[in-house]
């Protein structure tokens, strides 16, 4: 993929091919966060001349079929882009459980954690406009967390005794890598401290107030482990969506407008569905981790809840040209987002040895994590197939997306049934994988 202001040359007899094969335009390159004159659709490849396996994609798409259908799941969407093109896109099965229409490929899913991400990406363009540094301590403009605690247990680990101050404060690189002590209640075995985040209704389907609110509430909770210690999943990224609010004096919403989704052309990417896309909503299986029926969170009116941790919907189509971005090192069609030195950085391991990852580490065996996305280290451990330096990460109703960079190579799956989640992202990512043909097979 040529980048803007990259003069190396493309290289690889696969690249040589798909080259020879599409017809590419190159955008002038325009300064940092500037909007195209007009939309730039992502360009379409024969599979079979990108790499893959017309018969193998075939397969893929028999499979995630006859999964959707065993599950119950009313659809879904795929997408594979190689070389910035788009080679494999396919609509499964209907948009809601009735089966009244049938899915298409620009249906409209929630994409839960998949916000994280997006919300990561618009902190380090603040951070690259000087706005703060990443170790500056969180309360220096969320003063609310210059008094939280640490919750100090028992022996049996199933009781708060007491709560005791923070060996140093919450740092904004804690929040994007998930080191800042703080917890979800959804996730592995309950403690005193996920219970209070249940007992608080802080779910984005559940809390009734806004960001600030939010905040407030959650300042109060002791927090599961000191800073810098531990990973833990959490909602952080609220947090960070909060910091863009304090900091730029914009609502979360209007910010990631503004500086993300305009100038990708992320036109169907937003906090609510407006009534004029209604007809493109998914619908999916209500049931949390834990088995029990609830309706996915409200999404055809605007929400006084700006979750940045779950709260955005978006596309197929939108998130690939959000990650396709992300592999251009923060460049798409002319449009500059982040510098690749930036994005290189939010994309290396940000744990190392020294943090505890704990029993429930959701990237993984063979996984570090970045700042907002999950890393492959090597390709030892991992039980999927991929590359050193993939990157990505998924949200709770199933969807999911992948980057790997050594392949040139995006993935996005769209689906909303959370109690099988992780069966569709496993054969998603290991099918497309499968599919794709080495460049001595293509010579061959």
């Amino acid at each position: 993929m040529i980048k803007c202001g990259d003069s190396k040359e493309v290289t690889g007899f696969r690249r040589i091919i798909l080259l020879s094969f599409a017809t590419i335009s190159i955008a002038s390159c325009e300064p940092r966060g500037s909007i195209s004159t007009g939309p730039v659709e992502l360009p379409t490849a024969d599979a079979s001349q990108a790499g893959f396996s017309v018969e193998r994609l075939q397969h893929l798409s028999d499979t995630l079929d006859q999964l959707l259908q065993d599950n119950g799941a009313p659809g879904a969407v795929a997408l594979i882009l190689r070389d910035g093109h788009v080679v494999y896109e396919h609509a499964f099965g209907h948009r809601t459980p009735a089966h009244e229409q049938a899915m298409i490929t620009d249906t409209i899913f929630r994409i839960y954690s998949m916000t994280k991400p997006i919300v990561s990406v618009a902190v380090m363009m603040l951070w690259e406009d000087s706005a703060f540094k990443l170790d500056d301590p969180i309360g220096l403009y969320l003063p609310e967390f210059n008094a939280v605690r640490v919750a100090v247990y028992d022996e049996t680990g199933s009781n708060i005794v007491d709560t005791e101050a923070t060996k140093r404060p919450i740092t904004i690189r804690d929040l994007l890598r998930h080191t800042a002590g703080m917890t979800y209640g959804i996730f592995g075995a309950m403690t005193p401290v996920k219970q209070q985040y249940l007992d608080a209704d802080l779910a984005l389907d559940t809390f009734d107030g806004d960001a600030q609110q939010w905040i407030e509430t959650v300042a109060k909770i002791p927090l599961e482990a000191h800073p810098g210690d531990r990973w833990q999943y959490s909602p952080a990224t609220v947090v960070l969506g909060r910091l863009v609010e304090t900091v730029t004096g914009q609502t979360l919403g209007d910010f990631l407008r503004e500086r993300l989704f305009d100038a990708l052309d992320m036109r169907d990417t937003g906090f609510y569905i407006p009534e004029s896309k209604h007809d493109r909503m998914a619908e999916g299986i209500g049931q949390d981790l834990r088995g029990h029926f609830q309706e996915l969170h409200k999404v055809a009116t605007p929400p006084k809840f700006q979750a940045g941790d779950g709260g955005l919907v978006s596309t197929a189509r939108d998130y690939a040209r959000f990650f396709q971005m992300m592999l251009n090192g923060g460049e798409l069609h002319g449009v500059r987002l982040l510098q690749a030195a930036t994005v290189d950085m939010m994309t290396s391991d940000h744990l190392g040895p020294t943090i505890d990852v704990g029993p429930l580490y959701l990237p993984g065996p063979g996984y570090g994590f970045g700042l907002g996305f999950s890393v492959r280290l090597g390709q030892d451990v991992s039980a999927l197939p991929g590359s050193p330096g993939e990157y990505g990460w998924g949200g709770l109703a199933g969807t999911m997306g992948r980057i790997d960079p050594q392949e040139q190579l995006v993935i996005v799956f769209m689906v909303q049934d959370i109690p099988n989640l992780n069966l569709y992202r496993r054969q998603f990512s290991s099918l497309t994988y499968a599919a794709m043909i080495r460049e001595q097979e293509l010579r061959d």
